[in-house]
C-alpha cells in the first residue's frame, strides 16, 4: 500500500483486522498548505492538525482538505471560517472515489459523536457505502 507525508486512507489500513479503521479525530489547527499532484501541478488547499481521540496525542501527519472535505467539514463546523474548526471532532472513514476509470481509496469526514466539551463513547454511524477492505488488485 502507498504511503504519503500526509494522512491518507493507507494509514487507516489495520494489518491485524484486514480492513480500514475508522477514528475520531479533533482539529487542533488549520493552515494554508500546497500539495503537488502527479503532473508537477501545485495546488492550494487547507492542511488541518489532528489529535487522536484514542491516545490524545496530536497525528504527525497533517491530513489535506480537498473541495468536498472542505465543504463537509464546513457544514459540521457551521461555518466555512477555518478558525472556527479549531477543536471540532470529526470521524474519518476510508470510502471509493472514481478518479478517471479507476476507483481510488479516500478518506471522508463526517460528523462525530465526540463533542469538545463533552466526550461521549457511543458509536459514529455506520454507512454502508464506506470501504471495509483493500480493492483488489489491478493486473
Amino acid at each position: 500500500m502507498l504511503t504519503s507525508e500526509h494522512f491518507c486512507a493507507a494509514d487507516l489500513w489495520s494489518e491485524k483486522s484486514q480492513k480500514y479503521a475508522e477514528v475520531d479525530v479533533q482539529i487542533v489547527a488549520v493552515a494554508k498548505g500546497e500539495i503537488v499532484g502527479d503532473k508537477g501541478r501545485s495546488k492550494g488547499m487547507p492542511f488541518v492538525t489532528m489529535k487522536s481521540a484514542r491516545t490524545g496525542e496530536n497525528i504527525p501527519k497533517r491530513l489535506g482538505l480537498n473541495a468536498t472535505n472542505c465543504k463537509t467539514v464546513a457544514s459540521i463546523a457551521g461555518s466555512p471560517n477555518t478558525d472556527k474548526w479549531k477543536d471540532l471532532w470529526i470521524t474519518l472513514y476510508v470510502t471509493q472515489t472514481e478518479v478517471g476509470r479507476e476507483g481510488e481509496q479516500c478518506l471522508t469526514p463526517t460528523r462525530s459523536s465526540r463533542r469538545a466539551s463533552s466526550p461521549a463513547s457511543c458509536e459514529p454511524p455506520r454507512s454502508s457505502t464506506r470501504a471495509t477492505s483493500r480493492p483488489a488488485s489491478r493486473s
